[in-house]
């Protein structure tokens, strides 16, 4: 499995994640943001397929702030409690929890371990995964403070707004 991001070319503002393995169906993620990608204007597939995000980044509490995604006939949460914090990717009868791996050595910074209650699938995996390369913070209490003026500035559900 292999899990690239790149930070958009200079001036662009756009990120790009992509997922891919022997197993995995393969997912891609583009965003705004002035580096890696964000959750403004995303975008995101997963063979071939749209993935249908939303998210409420004024929301007063985790829950009102998860990410909300429809691939197919699923319904997905994804929630993100902040930086080096495990997040969430639940659905009805799996919960896939990914967090910082081991922080004692260099070289493993970077490496990042979960676990999975329930029958999980590749499409499961694939979504959790693609998330840990994406910049989630307006997800968190902290970047929901720091991101509301702008937010409140371009007030659009498609580019990140209010609902």
């Amino acid at each position: 499995m292999t899990v690239q991001r790149q930070k958009g070319a200079p001036g662009a503002f756009r990120g790009f994640a992509e997922l891919f393995g022997e197993c995995l169906p393969h997912t891609e993620y583009t965003g705004i943001g002035s580096g890696y990608p964000s959750l403004s204007g995303a975008k995101l597939s997963v063979a071939g397929q749209d993935v249908s995000l939303r998210h409420n980044s004024l929301g007063l509490n985790r829950h009102t702030r998860a990410l909300k995604l429809s691939y197919q006939d699923r319904s997905y949460t994804y929630t993100a409690t902040g930086y080096a914090k495990p997040s969430q990717l639940v659905r009805d009868g799996v919960q896939i929890t990914v967090g910082p791996g081991s922080t004692g050595s260099p070289r493993d910074r970077g490496v990042r371990t979960g676990y999975a209650v329930g029958t999980v699938d590749a499409v499961d995996l694939a979504l959790a995964l693609i998330f840990e390369v994406v910049d989630t913070s307006t997800l968190t209490l902290g970047g929901a403070l720091v991101s509301a003026p702008f937010t409140l500035m371009r007030p659009h559900p498609r580019n990140g707004g209010y609902e």
